[in-house]
């Protein structure tokens, strides 16, 4: 994310930076999920838990990757609220 382009987005930018932020929580979720098929049709096999390990794995990782744009999604709308408040006298946008 360019925070200095976010400085003067509009609220089409964050609205879609949202919808592309929700799509990696999806896919975490996704991931999740197929770990639990994983591992509900057979947990005694060594593979499928090593195979349940992997996906569970990269579910928490895309989770995290998820939560960590959330983070700088948050910041840099606070940042751009504050510049245009700044730049525009205190005006609400």
């Amino acid at each position: 994310m360019n925070i200095s382009r976010c400085r003067s987005a509009g609220n089409d930018y964050w609205d879609a930076q949202l919808i592309l932020n929700a799509g990696l929580f999806f896919e975490a979720d996704r991931l999740d999920a197929a770990a639990c098929i994983i591992i509900a049709n057979g947990f005694d096999d060594p593979g499928v838990w090593r195979r349940f390990t992997q996906l569970k794995r990269s579910a928490e990782a895309q989770r995290e990757v998820a939560c960590l744009d959330w983070l700088c999604i948050r910041h840099a709308r606070a940042l751009s609220a504050a510049h245009k408040k700044a730049r525009y006298g205190g005006r609400a946008f």
